[in-house]
């Protein structure tokens, strides 16, 4: 059955089709880069302004929230001496060296101490490997603890370790520590010789298959679909197509007016 397109009672039809589309299929979109991101984990960066991290995290709590996650925040404190571990084979641009991963007390002698990964040196006797003394105030984004289970430091040199976490400065730490990392951007006062800035990497424990935010990605574009199915049904229909006749080719009987009586014949 025929449908007319461009009629006066059709553009309203036409306009919130087109308004429905873009919306519903938005919302597909963002629910699949959702998915992508859960999938492969990744941590987004948000530009909030710098908040305290206390007001974020404390040291008490097994995981880091995802709200807490790339966020910039600051932390005053004072970096333990002597307990500064090194991260081998870490690459910056090409060139394998090592991460800096201090404790920062915070709070006095007995508070917290949060993991910062103050950044990257090209050797263990680099001069910014030293760590600064006195307080200092940090700028930096939250980051996830790489994971440990299947990490072995045996043999690895004193004062090295692989993983990225706080569980590698437990030994070392008097007192609470923050389950979760805070990578340098800016530190007050600056180092003489300052590290060279970590790049965050997008790492989140858990990934997998988020499933929720695919079926919600589909069910958008489902919407999307039964959407021009409905526009189409509420389009006025031709009303030349429902005429008998109406296409039916010239010079048939049927085409036109009503076939003329038949002739009588003479008995």
């Amino acid at each position: 059955m025929s449908r007319r397109l461009w009629t006066t009672s059709a553009l309203p039809l036409h306009v919130l089709l087109v308004a429905v589309l873009v919306v519903f299929g938005w919302l597909g979109w963002w629910q699949l880069e959702r998915f992508q991101d859960k999938a492969r984990g990744s941590v987004v960066v948000r530009d909030d302004p710098a908040v305290p991290l206390s007001a974020l995290a404390g040291p008490s709590e097994e995981e880091v929230s995802a709200d807490a996650l790339g966020r910039l925040v600051t932390v005053e404190g004072e970096y333990l001496p002597g307990d500064q571990l090194l991260l081998p084979d870490r690459e910056l641009q090409g060139r394998k060296g090592y991460w800096l991963l201090a404790p920062l007390q915070t709070g006095g002698s007995d508070g917290p101490v949060v993991p910062v990964v103050r950044g990257w040196v090209d050797s263990t006797d680099a001069p910014a490997a030293a760590v600064p003394t006195g307080p200092v105030t940090l700028t930096g984004r939250v980051q996830p603890a790489e994971p440990v289970d299947d990490v072995n430091d045996e043999g690895l040199p004193a004062g090295q370790a692989l993983a990225a976490s706080p569980v590698e400065l437990l030994a070392a730490v008097p007192g609470p520590i923050y389950n979760l990392l805070v990578v340098a951007a800016a530190e007050d006062p600056r180092p003489a010789v300052a590290p060279a800035p970590v790049e965050l990497w997008v790492h989140r424990p858990g990934g997998g298959f988020p499933l929720q935010n695919f079926a919600y990605a589909i069910q958008w574009w489902v919407f999307a679909a039964f959407a021009a199915f409905m526009w189409w049904r509420f389009l006025p229909e031709d009303d030349r197509s429902s005429r008998p006749g109406a296409n039916a080719p010239a010079g048939h009987p049927t085409a036109g007016s009503e076939p003329a009586e038949p002739l009588r014949t003479r008995s």
